[in-house]
């Protein structure tokens, strides 16, 4: 995928400043984002955090927010 794959909803300039670190986007633009891309808003937000994990604290990680998600929706 490129950054003109983006067009519709960010300049290229934006997805670059974005990819650098430079801007943080919106919950609003991760949405926009993630709809070009095909997933969940979340999966994003989740592989930004854990790129930074080891596989086994991934796996930690995934299975502590299963936990978390699935008790907030019982709720």
């Amino acid at each position: 995928m490129t950054q003109e794959d983006f067009g519709l909803v960010s300049s290229r300039t934006y997805i670059s400043t974005v990819e650098r670190g430079l801007k943080s986007p919106t919950l609003g633009k991760i949405e926009q984002l993630a709809d070009v891309l095909g997933v969940h808003p979340l999966t994003l937000l989740a592989v930004a955090y854990m790129e930074r994990l080891t596989p086994k604290e991934v796996e930690r990680t995934i299975a502590l927010l299963r936990s978390r998600l699935l008790a907030v929706a019982s709720e």
